[in-house]
């Protein structure tokens, strides 16, 4: 849950900023927030194994920790990394 939180409180800070756009930051949201509700509604009816966290789902979040702070720095890392470019690209 922490993670989520991170992720959409860094979107919101970034939409303000105007590093990300509205619709990708709604889609990120609206994903984190159904995710959370499917598998809460499925560990309550006894299927939680149904949607059992997933290899794809850690290299998003893996993805997703690696381009945020890239966003939110938006300069050049050690002179040659642009990092508004890779954060957006990531």
């Amino acid at each position: 849950v922490a993670d989520k939180l991170m992720v959409c409180s860094a979107l919101l800070v970034l939409l303000k900023l105007q590093r990300v756009d509205a619709f990708v930051a709604l889609v990120i949201i609206g994903r984190e927030i159904t995710i959370s509700a499917l598998r809460e509604w499925m560990a309550q009816i006894g299927a939680s194994r149904s949607v059992a966290v997933h290899m794809v789902g850690k290299l998003k979040t893996t993805v997703q920790m690696v381009a945020i702070p890239f966003l939110l720095f938006d300069g050049q890392l050690f002179g040659l990394v642009p990092t508004r470019v890779w954060g957006t690209w990531l």
